[in-house]
């Protein structure tokens, strides 16, 4: 079992047709640094027993349009959904305390190109 949150990023490569390369490089640099920021912030949130959830966390770009963060660990689901000590899970406030670091990494890559 898999689970994954999924940063988008199509419209916005879209946006930045005149510029295919610049902007896809832009784009890939920044669903990196925003996935490794959600992945570190899950690792911190995540329980601990035995480790093993933390260190299965990890993030993979998907074609350079999106980036997934997530574990294959069979309990994973469990640990995010069903739990009282962590009613909130680990991976969902990882991505949603990180959404204003997001659109500053994005912000900050694409003005990169823009000037």
């Amino acid at each position: 079992m898999e689970m994954t949150l999924k940063i988008d990023a199509k419209r916005v490569m879209n946006l930045f047709g005149q510029f295919p390369v610049k902007a896809k490089q832009a784009i890939e640099n920044s669903l990196r640094q925003s996935a490794l920021l959600v992945q570190n912030r899950a690792k911190i949130n995540a329980p601990y027993k035995t480790g093993n959830l933390r260190r299965s966390i990890t993030h993979e770009l998907d074609k350079g349009v999106s980036a997934k963060v997530g574990t294959d660990v069979v309990y994973a689901r469990m640990r995010e959904f069903n739990t009282r000590r962590l009613p909130e899970g680990y991976l969902r406030p990882a991505l949603s305390n990180s959404k204003n670091e997001i659109k500053e990494i994005f912000e900050k890559n694409i003005s990169k190109i823009t000037k």
